[in-house]
């Protein structure tokens, strides 16, 4: 009667046939358990417990199947809000006015330089001797990388940015700023003029210069070994480098040589 009953539901041949070998099979299954010897009926209930667990694996493959395409879509939904929560923010930074910009900037700076650093002294990273210095020996000309705001490293990738703050990359770029102008404070000057403890850094800043760069500022690691800084490049350094070169503030070049240049913008 069951059978009656699922061939009152078939429409097509194909279905037709399939109906019929279904049939056939459940037959031929019922009546091997019924009357086959034990070979037969050993060999029937192994297929029939390989079928299950083909069934049972196959299941679970597309439990999984389904669980990764709604995972991906979660993240492709919050991909898609960061990138939209990215672009409001630059084009609001962009917004901002250049001279607003200058003025938060240096108010940031003063507010830094009032804080206690690590050791107790007032300034940032601690280092006031840094800082003087590179506001004393810096000439009109120079100018050297602004700081970063949190709105504005907040529209950076996350891995691009990583667990950097903007604490972090704002005293990087005060030991950068100083680095390049104790260099040109030094290679600025005529050989017969430096004392003789500065003349293998000069000579190291001259080796290094070359004539597509003519007129800008860079620093590449040769020039570290004959500077008075706490400037290191490593990998947390090139990290914070590689934000200032999206930011536009510095340039990598390596003009024809293995020497890696990070040019001032």
């Amino acid at each position: 009667m069951a059978g009656a009953s699922n061939i009152a539901t078939v429409e097509t041949m194909d279905e037709l046939n399939d109906l019929v070998k279904g049939q056939l099979t459940l037959f031929a299954v019922h009546y091997l358990l019924t009357h086959g010897n034990d070979e037969q009926k050993g060999l029937v209930l192994q297929l029939m417990k390989e079928e299950k667990e083909f069934v049972d694996l196959t299941d679970a493959a597309e439990n999984q199947k389904q669980e990764m395409v709604e995972a991906m879509e979660v993240l492709r939904a919050e991909t898609l809000q960061s990138i939209n929560t990215n672009s409001k923010v630059r084009e609001l930074t962009l917004a901002i006015p250049d001279c607003a910009v200058q003025q938060l900037q240096q108010a940031f700076h003063t507010q830094r330089m009032n804080q206690p650093g690590p050791s107790g002294n007032v300034g940032a990273m601690g280092n006031t001797n840094t800082i003087q210095k590179t506001e004393s020996s810096t000439d009109n000309s120079f100018r050297g990388v602004p700081h970063i705001f949190p709105v504005e490293l907040a529209s950076f990738p996350r891995y691009l940015k990583g667990s950097l703050s903007c604490e972090k990359i704002n005293g990087f770029i005060d030991v950068l700023n100083a680095a390049f102008v104790e260099k040109y404070k030094i290679s600025g000057k005529r050989r017969n003029t430096i004392p003789p403890r500065l003349l293998k850094a000069y000579d190291i800043f001259k080796k290094t210069e070359h004539p597509l760069l003519k007129g800008k500022k860079f620093l590449c690691r040769e020039d570290l070994h004959g500077l008075n800084t706490q400037l290191t490049i490593g990998k947390l350094e090139l990290s914070m480098l590689t934000i200032l070169k999206q930011r536009g503030n510095i340039k990598e070049e390596r003009c024809q040589d293995k020497i890696v240049r990070y040019v001032l913008a």
